[in-house]
């Protein structure tokens, strides 16, 4: 079977389980509509998971959403299709819905290798590294469950690797349990 036949742009299962983090959807935290080219759809299942600072710090639901709305504007703005994260995570411990399970970041937002598109998940912390920012506990917990939750769900592939945020320690890696 060659590499064409395996991927596919639909996961493969389509049971209904329950999400095991807190996401504020693109509704609820405001989206404008943006474009979902069909060369930046996500490929089922995924073999990366990327984490990434946003570079900015906010606080709770109300800073997070502005924040959200923003970032997509700025991009949307400057030539890019939306909001350049699958997922962020705030310092509420909150996921919020950045392009989700469907589309791909892609090399056009600047953010991913031209390797990886179509074919790897991002994962945005909102914090800078630069300002001292580290990831909570309970920050990490909520990216583990969105990795869970996509490998349940065949988002992601079960032999997935692991792409750090620059100057991470690989001690900082996370791999769910089963």
């Amino acid at each position: 079977m060659d590499e064409e036949a395996e991927e596919s742009t639909k996961p493969a299962r389509k049971s209904k389980v329950p999400l095991p983090f807190v996401l504020i959807t693109r509704k609820k935290w405001g989206a404008t509509a943006g474009e979902t080219p069909k060369n930046q759809r996500l490929k089922y299942p995924a073999n990366f998971v990327r984490f990434v600072e946003t570079t900015t710090t906010t606080e709770g639901y109300d800073d997070c959403s502005e924040y959200m709305r923003e970032v997509q504007k700025f991009r949307i703005n400057t030539g890019d299709t939306d909001i350049p994260y699958n997922f962020v995570i705030g310092p509420d411990n909150v996921a919020y819905e950045g392009l989700g399970w469907k589309m791909d970041v892609g090399p056009g937002r600047g953010l991913k290798l031209k390797y990886l598109t179509g074919d790897c998940v991002d994962i945005a912390f909102i914090g800078s590294l630069e300002e001292g920012f580290m990831p909570t506990s309970e920050m990490f917990k909520v990216a583990i469950d969105i990795i869970k939750y996509g490998l349940e769900m065949n988002y992601i592939s079960p032999t997935y690797l692991q792409i750090p945020i620059d100057g991470w320690r690989p001690s900082y890696f996370l791999k769910p349990h089963r």
